[in-house]
């Protein structure tokens, strides 16, 4: 998967897509990550629509939509911000502060006083000069 995700060949990504379905989590991870590191218009249509998918997977997913992240993808990503997983929260968090849209330092300065403490300081790695 790695070989594929570093060919960056986005015509790979449906295929990648259909290995998703039926398959086990150990394989479904290593598939997200893949589709992420290629990115392009179908990989985050797909992963946005896989976000909320299969408990325990949100954090795949959402890694893998942040690492090909577009600005038409931050309202995932600030919807997200409110998730129960706090590793959903942090790449959340970690997105909004990379897109470095004003309109987010308010969400990610609110996401400084998380209950996660890896939350919280990757709010503050933003929100430092």
């Amino acid at each position: 998967m790695r070989l594929i995700a570093a060919l960056g060949d986005e015509e790979s990504v449906p295929l990648l897509l259909d290995l998703l379905h039926g398959r086990t989590t150990a394989l479904r991870i290593p598939l997200l990550d893949a589709i992420g590191r290629i990115g392009g218009p179908v990989a985050r249509l797909a992963l946005r629509e896989v976000a909320g998918g299969p408990a325990g997977e949100d954090r795949f997913v959402y890694r893998a939509l942040a690492a090909c992240a577009e600005p038409e993808d931050l309202p995932l990503f600030r919807a997200a911000r409110k998730h129960p997983d706090g590793h959903v929260r942090m790449v959340c968090v970690d997105a909004l502060g990379a897109m470095a849209r004003p309109e987010d330092r308010v969400r990610i300065a609110a996401a400084s006083a998380d209950r996660a403490p890896a939350v919280a300081a990757c709010a503050r790695k933003w929100l430092t000069p």
